[in-house]
């Protein structure tokens, strides 16, 4: 049975463009076993989200408190958007059979049958007062939803963490957007150290370190831009550190065990980086709203003189996620759908 699934969510200069990358990555999973798929965003999440990226889906603009009228009904609709919650939420009750949210601030009252949050350490007790009752919760960083790609290289990725010598290639993706030119800045600190061999920086071309970037590139040739990724886990594999935000492509450096250090750029960012930190699974190297570049390059010099702090580093993380969440979040969510509609009658 084919289902009609939408997806409202948005992505902006500010927000950058994770929320819209993992949806694509769940819708991608429900594409694969037969149903279809729409996405409801933002103007700006079209000027943010390249053409080539939104996979042939269906995108249909709309703003905030809107209801997409013309959007007709959902089997299943999917929320992941920070300034939506249960009252924009329960207006489109009528128009979708299952309603999941996507979340990891578990800071506002949700009306959702499903809840989803990844993030390493949620408890179900951080949702019990915000959810309704009967709402089932996927929790946790196994279900982290990643592309098949991080699944398909793990072991790959992991084989060579073990094996890997004295070489150091160092990996810089802070988010397509580049908030506050913090790919520059990092990249203007990372020319500075001795004893790295390559430096792979994936950025937009219309990010505001681009020119920059390119400068560096020119003038050091250790140094790579990549405008147009589109196997980041390859790419991941052929490097040894990461220079990340705390977002989520926490989770796919995880799945292949590449140690991470993370530069904070939102405050939705912090817990998830605290935990990581705390758990020994990133080298935490400051905020980069608050943090000098000094204390941005002391941070850099210490973790990436530490050979072994980073093998660990990339060890610890590789046990917090497999890369297979999405498969898991896609089959369980299909079934409890298929769950409601037996029991409401509609099939």
């Amino acid at each position: 049975m084919s289902r009609r699934i939408g997806f409202r969510v948005d992505a902006g200069v500010t927000l950058g463009g994770g929320h819209v990358m993992r949806c694509l990555t769940l819708a991608r999973a429900f594409r694969a076993r037969g149903h279809s798929c729409v996405f409801l965003s933002s103007p700006e999440t079209l000027e943010v989200i390249p053409p080539d990226m939104w996979d042939g889906v269906d995108v249909r603009t709309i703003e905030v408190g809107e209801t997409g009228d013309l959007a007709g009904r959902f089997d299943l609709l999917v929320f992941d958007h920070y300034g939506l919650a249960a009252p924009e939420e329960s207006q489109w009750r009528a128009r979708a059979g299952t309603l999941l949210v996507i979340d990891d601030l578990a800071d506002r009252p949700h009306d959702c049958d499903v809840l989803l949050d990844q993030t390493y350490g949620v408890q179900a007790a951080d949702y019990k007062a915000l959810v309704p009752f009967g709402c089932r919760m996927l929790l946790g960083s196994g279900y982290a939803l990643l592309r098949e790609e991080f699944a398909l290289n793990r072991a790959a990725a992991l084989c060579r963490r073990a094996n890997s010598g004295k070489s150091c290639r160092v990996l810089v993706s802070l988010g397509m957007t580049d908030v506050g030119g913090i790919a520059g800045r990092i990249c203007g600190l990372l020319k500075e150290l001795g004893g790295i061999d390559r430096v792979d920086v994936v950025l937009g071309r219309k990010a505001p370190s681009y020119a920059f970037l390119e400068e560096i590139c020119t003038a050091d040739v250790r140094f790579q831009v990549h405008s147009d990724v589109r196997n980041m886990a390859k790419l991941m594999l052929a490097c040894d550190v990461a220079v990340g935000a705390g977002g989520t492509t926490t989770w796919e450096r995880c799945a292949l065990g590449l140690p991470s250090l993370v530069v904070i750029l939102a405050d939705n960012q912090i817990k998830i980086a605290d935990l990581m930190n705390r758990a020994g699974a990133i080298g935490l190297i400051g905020d980069a709203r608050t943090s000098s570049d000094r204390d941005l390059f002391a941070g850099l010099t210490r973790f990436l003189n530490d050979a072994e702090h980073l093998r660990q580093l990339g060890r610890t993380s590789a046990e917090l996620c497999d890369g297979s969440g999405t498969r898991r979040v896609a089959e369980r969510v299909l079934q409890l759908v298929a769950e409601r509609e037996r029991a409401y009658g509609q099939v």
